[in-house]
């Protein structure tokens, strides 16, 4: 969601820092918990009124994050796709018309593995480490 943050970011009149991860880390559960709980607990409570930490429920990766003395806000999603909607009602009723629908974000496209694209097999190498069979 790096267009999307940056955007908000740019009309807030609030002092917001932004730190992005690698995509994909929603996959992998265990390790976007171990990467948030080292990163935020190198967040200095004097420099911030609160965390915002821009996933869903992600696979649990989530899961008792904490920092000491700064309030964390997470979204109450079980993924991105309701925050690019901007509303998980809205997301609720679309899918649910529309079974097996598969989304795409612009930063998904622009880092992750859009089957079908040309570069989509040497993609899948890089981030997975092994190699797939040309079907």
């Amino acid at each position: 969601m790096n267009h999307e943050l940056r955007y908000c970011a740019a009309c807030s009149t609030n002092r917001i820092d932004i730190e992005f991860l690698p995509a994909g880390l929603h996959e992998r559960p265990e390790k976007l918990n171990q990467i948030l709980k080292e990163l935020i607990v190198s967040i200095d409570a004097d420099e911030y009124d609160y965390i915002l930490l821009n996933y869903g429920l992600c696979g649990n990766g989530t899961l008792g994050v904490t920092h000491p003395k700064l309030p964390i806000v997470i979204h109450n999603a079980h993924d991105c796709i309701p925050l690019i909607m901007g509303d998980y009602e809205r997301h609720k009723k679309y899918v649910g018309n529309r079974i097996g629908t598969f989304f795409y974000s612009c930063g998904w496209i622009e880092e992750l593995l859009v089957p079908g694209c040309p570069d989509y097999m040497e993609k899948y190498n890089e981030l997975y480490g092994r190699t797939i069979s040309q079907q």
